[in-house]
């Protein structure tokens, strides 16, 4: 029903919200039998804040950073979050990525400062870079168990994704 709307148009910025997130739109299908990506180019936006920005080629203002077998220290507990998130136990090391981290110092000539193994691997140095070119985190992820699998939170379309996450 949108095609009337949609005139010469060959490119189509879709901005989807909630559930509409999971549906493929260049898989869909028009009332001709073809697959709407072989009409038009599909680009996919966060939101329209992300219109702000389209067409200009983003600046990298800094190289390589590569952070590779980072230090979790102990287990915290923080008695703010759910109880649920109050389960995770401590992040075991990634020894494994500090040869990754060797091997990507070496292939993408990674200066001694922005090799963040171990101890390096900070907070503070994180939330201090500034748009590097590549930026690459060895870490883990995880996923919180549901609450509680009542049919009301399923009813209610609640987002898996919103319970997992990176250990960083």
């Amino acid at each position: 029903p949108l095609r009337p709307y949609l005139g010469d148009a060959t490119c189509l910025l879709i901005a989807p919200d909630g559930a509409l997130n999971i549906i493929p739109f260049a898989a869909l299908i028009d009332e001709t039998g073809n697959y709407v990506a072989a009409r038009y180019e599909i680009s996919y936006l966060t939101s329209g804040r992300d219109l702000l920005s389209f067409g200009s080629t983003p600046v990298a203002r800094g190289g390589v950073v590569v952070v590779a077998n980072p230090d979790y220290g102990p287990s915290r507990q923080n008695s703010a979050q759910p109880s649920s998130a109050t389960q995770l136990e401590s992040f075991p090391a990634l020894a494994g990525t500090a040869e990754e981290g060797s091997a990507l110092k070496t292939l993408l000539k990674v200066d001694a400062e922005s090799l963040l193994p171990q101890g390096k691997a900070t907070e503070a140095r994180f939330k201090a870079l500034h748009g590097p070119h590549v930026l690459h985190v060895a870490t883990h992820g995880f996923f919180l168990p549901d609450e509680s699998p009542s049919a009301e939170a399923k009813s209610t379309g609640e987002n898996p994704l919103l319970r997992s996450g990176l250990a960083l």
